[in-house]
């Protein structure tokens, strides 16, 4: 970063700039202070409110020789042309974003080791125990409405594996 001349366009320049401590090279990563430990979730997220989601697609903010690859699209600042049919969600048939259990950062050794742990199980700690738990609370009424509605959606589908899919988590939520 030279700061070498005065800014051209104050706004584009210097209001829309996004200055975060979590922006690390690749191998470098954060130490335990506490105070850094809460401005790598606080600044990333008051430029997310302040800017959008894609500031990191404004020219004050972009990398100037690497293309920003992430999921963030629509919304304020939408620069990028064409990625209304990239799937930004998971699972998805599309073979778009997939959840990773890869580690974050290396353990480092602070009175005994540190980093990503599992949190135990429990038993209604799955994707479906509440959904399944909801449609006993309703209604024959409402339950009649709900898979109504469901086969409506679901009529306008053409691919069977997208069908199948969606009945195995009906069939998973009871």
């Amino acid at each position: 970063l030279v700061l070498d001349r005065n800014p051209d366009n104050v706004f584009a320049e210097v209001e829309q700039a996004a200055f975060s401590p979590n922006n690390f090279v690749p191998g470098i990563g954060p130490s335990p202070d506490k105070m850094l430990q809460g401005r790598l979730f606080a600044y990333a997220d008051a430029h997310r409110y302040r800017l959008g989601v894609n500031h990191t697609h404004l020219p004050v903010n972009a990398p100037r020789t690497a293309v920003v690859d992430n999921y963030g699209r629509d919304g304020l600042h939408a620069t990028r042309n064409g990625s209304r049919h990239d799937k930004n969600y998971e699972p998805n048939s599309y073979a778009g974003p997939a959840q990773t259990d890869a580690a974050l950062a290396a353990p480092l050794a602070v009175h005994g080791w540190t980093g990503t742990h599992e949190a135990p199980a429990h038993a209604k700690d799955d994707d479906f125990f509440q959904a399944g738990e909801l449609f006993r609370l309703m209604s024959e009424d409402e339950k009649g409405r709900l898979v109504a509605n469901i086969a409506g959606g679901l009529s306008q589908v053409t691919r069977d594996d997208v069908i199948e899919k969606n009945l195995a988590h009906f069939h998973a939520a009871d």
